[in-house]
């Protein structure tokens, strides 16, 4: 199980590096803002408690080494759909608290969800980005997560199902991190 998450963590981010090399960033003028952190203690409840909540099937996972610091991301980004349209996006970093300089990144996307804020930038009203928060981030990796056009902090309808703007609004994501510069990748 480890070995396969590890190949699709593997795949996610050299697609993600590929696919980069076909978008140009939009992303200037990218605000962040700390929403907290979650402890080891935090963490290691979500792995085993919230998790439990969250689905009745019996997983379990390696606990949290280390406390995890969160920021929401607001950024601009386009919707190609609408002629390359201009718009504010938000997404959520979550970054390890550990002496190391250069740290793996993950780039998580999030699935279906019902309201507009049941979003990685919101964790606490998301299951599913405080679980992948807890094992990656708690266990060494930066966790870069978009929220996508109408979800979060955009005004614009909901872009499920639209491709070329969920694409953008990651990629987006990706460089707006990335411009952070503290992360070391």
């Amino acid at each position: 199980m480890r070995q396969t998450l590890l190949f699709v963590m593997a795949f996610m981010l050299v697609a993600c590096s590929a696919a980069a090399a076909d978008y140009k960033a939009v992303s200037t003028g990218v605000r962040y803002t700390h929403l907290g952190d979650y402890s080891v203690e935090r963490l290691n409840r979500i792995l085993t408690t919230e998790v439990a909540a969250f689905s009745s099937f019996k997983v379990q996972y390696p606990q949290a080494a280390n406390a995890v610091s969160l920021y929401k991301v607001q950024y601009a980004t386009v919707i190609p759909e609408l002629g390359n349209k201009p718009t504010l996006a938000s997404g959520l970093v979550a970054v390890p608290q550990t002496a190391q300089k250069k740290l793996p990144v993950v780039s998580y996307q999030h699935g279906t969800v019902f309201t507009r804020t049941a979003v990685p930038s919101r964790p606490e009203e998301s299951d599913e980005t405080r679980i992948i928060t807890a094992q990656m981030a708690g266990n060494g990796y930066v966790v870069i997560a978009a929220d996508y056009i109408g979800k979060g902090d955009s005004d614009e309808p909901d872009s499920y199902m639209v491709r070329e703007a969920t694409i953008q609004a990651c990629m987006d994501m990706l460089f707006a991190a990335r411009g952070a510069g503290r992360y070391g990748y």
